[in-house]
């Protein structure tokens, strides 16, 4: 009896885990930022998460980053908030405090601050 209590213990404790790694794993995946000239590839590399620049428009400001930087980094996901904090977002020469947040299914919300400054924009989900 006691080794059937644990092991459906130990099946639902791992469920939980499965659980919670795929909720924190719902930012992974393409998104066009606000300015619609950059996509941005989410992903993850152990327990942080990082953005690529993908794909640059003809419209896009070239000075700000080109293919393949890193622009976002080092975002961990904080499941008492659903955000995902304590990183940096690159652009425009700076490196700024930033913060996600999965608003809805295909969308994101991108807090980036300096200091008391702060800007918030939205990004959509390409695939």
């Amino acid at each position: 009896m006691k080794l059937i209590f644990k092991m459906v213990f130990g099946m639902l404790l791992l469920s939980s885990f499965t659980i919670n790694n795929e909720k924190d794993n719902d930012i992974l995946g393409v998104w066009l930022m606000a300015n619609k000239n950059v996509k941005v590839e989410i992903f993850r590399s152990n327990d942080l998460y990082l953005g690529k620049v993908i794909w640059m428009g003809a419209d896009a400001d070239k000075r700000n980053f080109k293919l393949g930087d890193i622009i976002i980094d080092d975002m961990q996901y904080n499941p008492t908030n659903r955000k995902y904090e304590g990183g940096s977002f690159y652009g425009r020469g700076y490196k700024l405090d930033c913060e996600l947040k999965l608003v809805e299914k295909d969308r994101i919300e991108v807090r980036v601050s300096m200091g008391i400054l702060h800007k918030t924009r939205y990004c959509t989900r390409v695939n």
